[in-house]
């Protein structure tokens, strides 16, 4: 299964300039070339929005919105899966009001929407603007091997920074749910204790290097749960791929790390496919098990 991250740096609020970036990205990109296509989170309209204000002139329509549309060309385009982060609009059904939601769509190689999921825990930017999702979500998808399950940046982390770290709610959700395959949108901030682009640093590792494996360690470490029951398992045919698609690039004085991979568990181990630096704007392609 040919899996695809697009990491670039959408700029905030400049919907169709960073559509024309991806599709820039995605140029050389033919149909025999991808099953799976993930963007990060909010990828067309950026993501640091200081309040509803600010979002709501971007929120989209679920079915019709500019990043669905956009999923759904590239979609039949390339005959492939492709997931999209987008702030969704929907009015409450009993009161008419506007919910905003942190959202993906995936939608099918046929150009079908798919899954809506909505973001379940909300990082402080989204607690401004954003509703939570009513929970996290595994879908069963028979072309992409079984139970698919669907992530948004801070759903991988302890609810609210306040639950406790071993809690590991997003992961013993997916094991729960046997899911297989992960697929993972972010806008993950870049690591506070890293050297800026450009900057020096003491040791002889590369630092972008030294980023892009301190954010793929600390995403692995989330999985915990999952890696214990699969890694060293009696059924050699276990398996759950992650796909971690990030974003790069900065609004304002938000800096975002990058470091899209595709992480495979083993019963055998933990098998990197691959991996990004913190500032590419490029495609990851990726290989991975069926």
């Amino acid at each position: 299964m040919k899996v695809v991250c697009m990491q670039f740096a959408p700029v905030l609020g400049s919907v169709d300039a960073n559509i024309a970036k991806a599709n820039e990205l995605l140029t050389l990109l033919e149909a025999d070339n991808v099953d799976i296509l993930v963007l990060p989170e909010m990828a067309f309209s950026g993501y640091a929005f200081k309040s509803r204000e600010d979002v709501l002139p971007f929120a989209e329509e679920g079915q019709s919105g500019p990043s669905v549309r956009w999923a759904k060309e590239q979609a039949l385009r390339l005959k492939a899966h492709v997931q999209v982060g987008y702030p969704r609009r929907q009015a409450d059904a009993s009161t008419g009001e506007i919910k905003l939601y942190n959202s993906v769509c995936l939608i099918g190689p046929d150009g079908r929407l798919l899954v809506t999921y909505d973001k379940h825990f909300l990082y402080e930017v989204d607690e401004t603007w954003a509703t939570a999702g009513p929970g996290f979500r595994s879908v069963a998808i028979p072309a992409l091997g079984g139970k698919v399950g669907f992530g948004i940046c801070m759903d991988l982390n302890p609810h609210k920074f306040e639950a406790p770290f071993e809690a590991y709610e997003f992961a013993n959700y997916h094991l729960t749910a046997a899911s297989r395959l992960l697929l993972c949108s972010m806008a993950w901030l870049k690591p506070t204790d890293q050297p800026e682009e450009g900057d020096e640093d003491d040791g002889d590792e590369d630092p972008e290097t030294k980023t892009s494996m301190q954010m793929a360690n600390y995403w692995l470490q989330r999985l915990y749960p999952m890696m214990t029951d699969i890694v060293g398992g009696s059924d050699e045919t276990r398996q759950a791929i992650v796909v971690i698609c990030n974003r790069t690039g900065s609004e304002g004085d938000t800096h975002y790390g990058g470091s899209s991979c595709v992480l495979g568990i083993h019963a055998e181990g933990i098998s990197l496919y691959g991996q990004l630096s913190p500032s590419d704007e490029a495609l990851l392609c990726t290989s991975v098990p069926e």
